[in-house]
């Protein structure tokens, strides 16, 4: 696999009667190659995944395409936009949060975002050390979740804890347009421990999602929706 990148970021913006204003762009464009000898159609035994879970094509295409921007205003208010494109597919909206400054130990983060789910989820895949998402991500969560969503951290020196609370608009999870209840909610635990000549780093999360099974996928062929609680 061959992976090019290219960033920019610009200098600081100074306001008038305000903090400094820092204001970073970020342009990411990854290139590849994939060959496999599997005839069928990519499943997981036993396992219903979506689409997303793994969809490369054979030969030399664009892999992902990324145009971010981040601006702070210290002690005040952090906004993240990012927008991307998955093998040439349509661009879409992967980030848009506003995170107002509370207190040094605490995080507020509301707009659309990666979930906290595990230990890669609330990475970019471009900053993965691998090329596919693990098996667990792929058949529980279609590759990678991202939720318009509310989340709370909070900080000390050696561990972190969020919780957050989803809209559910996305596998597993499927928004239900009749109802106004969130659909997806988590909770993630981090524990670190830093020395010079090692390093470790214990996490945990628990994400519970109410989904309803898509038409296509449902067995008995009514055409209708079940709901079913993925936890």
């Amino acid at each position: 696999m061959f992976t090019a990148s290219v960033h920019a970021e610009t200098g600081v913006v100074d306001k008038v009667s305000l903090s400094e204003v820092n204001v970073q762009t970020n342009v990411f464009a990854q290139f590849g190659y994939y060959q496999t000898d599997r005839d069928s159609a990519y499943t997981i035994p036993g396992v219903l995944t979506e689409t997303n879970a793994f969809h490369y094509e054979e030969g030399l295409q664009f892999m992902h395409g990324e145009l971010g921007f981040l601006a702070s205003l210290d002690q005040v208010l952090a906004t993240k936009l990012v927008i991307g494109s998955h093998h040439g597919e349509a661009v879409e909206l992967e980030e848009l949060w506003l995170q107002p400054y509370l207190h040094q130990d605490w995080t507020l983060r509301l707009g659309r975002q990666l979930s906290e789910i595990g230990l890669y989820n609330s990475t970019h895949e471009h900053d993965w050390r691998f090329l596919d998402a693990s098996l667990t991500q792929q058949a529980f969560l279609g590759n990678q979740y991202s939720d318009d969503a509310v989340q709370a951290t909070y900080a000390q020196n050696q561990y972190d804890v969020t919780l957050w609370i989803g809209r559910g608009d996305g596998f597993p999870a499927q928004y239900d347009t009749d109802s106004a209840s969130p659909a997806a909610f988590g909770l993630h635990t981090q524990w670190h421990h830093l020395r010079s000549d090692y390093q470790l780093n214990l996490v945990t999360s628990l994400a519970y999602f109410k989904a309803h099974q898509r038409q296509a996928d449902a067995s008995d062929n009514h055409g209708h929706a079940h709901p079913t609680d993925i936890n």
